[in-house]
């Protein structure tokens, strides 16, 4: 596959629209090269699209169930086994259940 600009060979593939790109020809995003600023402020978007529908799942009842367990074995890694935590991971674990029974 050649660059959409340039007859080289191309080296990847723009993110956005999937167009061939050189090394000349490529933006770096920091997650990935795009062939324009045009398909840059889409990547962007998009990503800022998927930054909050993370953040609005991690947040419902739903979400914090299934994150809980990432954040316990974060949290006993650290080796903050106080009575407080446990305490307070019963509480909340609890209350979750029964919020979830509810519907």
């Amino acid at each position: 596959m050649e660059c959409f600009q340039h007859d080289v060979l191309a080296k990847g593939l723009c993110k956005a629209c999937l167009k061939g790109i050189c090394l000349e020809c490529a933006i770096d995003t920091g997650n990935g090269a795009v062939c324009s600023e045009n398909c840059q402020e889409q990547i962007d978007r998009a990503e800022r699209f998927f930054q909050h529908n993370i953040e609005v799942f991690e947040n419902s009842p739903i979400g914090r169930l299934k994150v809980f367990p990432e954040y316990l074995s974060y949290k006993i890694k650290e080796k903050k086994r106080n009575v407080k935590f446990w305490f307070f991971t019963v509480i909340i674990v609890s209350y979750e259940w029964f919020i979830m029974r509810a519907h």
